[in-house]
Formats: structure tokens, sequence, C-alpha cells
């Protein structure tokens, strides 16, 4: 099971945004609830990404909280240069994607792009970690059984 990095040593993700296609860059000083292009008035928001970890295979199905998706473009994610794939939206708050792979453990920026020129980079807003192992190196291992001992838990 992976472990995220500690969030102390996490920035927030308004100190990670930047929008792109647009003047405003937004800095440590952010607040959260303001994160991208300004108040409830219909521009794109990026809140939240969950989870901000995954394994180096990929496929690990990360949620893009926000606020005015639109069903009526679409949105390309990238970690780090690479495209994530099945890139969904959700309802109006939501995008969902799958990451993809990398060769080795690395912290990625997220860009979510908007087909209609809107941008927006989280600076190393993805940690990649290596949970490469095999799960049956474990099997067997515990208290050693006696002849007639069953293995059943009641």
């Amino acid at each position: 099971m992976h472990t995220p990095p500690p969030t102390s040593s996490r920035r927030s993700l308004a100190s990670q945004l930047t929008r792109w296609g647009g003047t405003l860059l937004l800095g440590a000083a952010a607040a959260l609830g303001t994160v991208a292009c300004g108040d409830d008035n219909g521009e794109l928001q990026i809140l939240r990404i969950d989870p901000q970890a995954g394994a180096i295979q990929g496929q690990q199905r990360v949620t893009i909280q926000g606020r005015n998706f639109r069903p009526d473009i679409g949105y390309t994610v990238y970690f780090g240069a690479q495209r994530g794939t099945k890139v969904s939206l959700i309802d109006p708050n939501t995008l969902q994607v799958e990451t993809p792979s990398v060769p080795a453990p690395i912290n990625v920026d997220i860009v979510v792009r908007a087909d209609d020129g809107p941008a927006f980079r989280i600076a190393e807003g993805y940690h990649y970690v290596d949970q490469s192992g095999n799960v049956m190196e474990q099997v067997g291992a515990g208290p050693e059984r006696r002849e007639g001992d069953s293995n059943l838990a009641y």
C-alpha cells in the first residue's frame, strides 16, 4: 500500500497553481477557494487533486475537483510531459483521468487544458512512487503450522 508524502512537506494547491493562456499567475498567498480564475462568474477553477500520488505503472484514477467544467468542450490532462488517458467529465465540478506510466519515481506538474484555450498548471501536483514488488513474496510468512492445524479463521 502506498503512503503519500507527509502533508507538511507538500505545498498547498493554491501555491502550486498557475493559469496559462491568460495573465493570471497565482502564488502562495492565493486562497484555495479562489484559485484560478476568480469568483463564481462562470470561469473555470481548479480546487483539488485526489489522490496526489500513485504508482509509476500508471492507470491510477485521479479526480480533479473544480468549478465550471463545461460539457460542450473537451479537456486534456498532462502529468509532466505525458498525456493522461480516459479523461471523463463527471459533472460541472469534477473531471477524472487515468495517469500515464513513467519509468521511475518522480514529482510532475499537472496541466489541465481546456479545448477553448485556458490551461492550468499545478506545479509538482502529482508524485509517482515505485510500488513494485510481488504480493506473493509474503505468502506463507508468519507462524509455522503444525500437522493437522487448519488455516481456516472462525
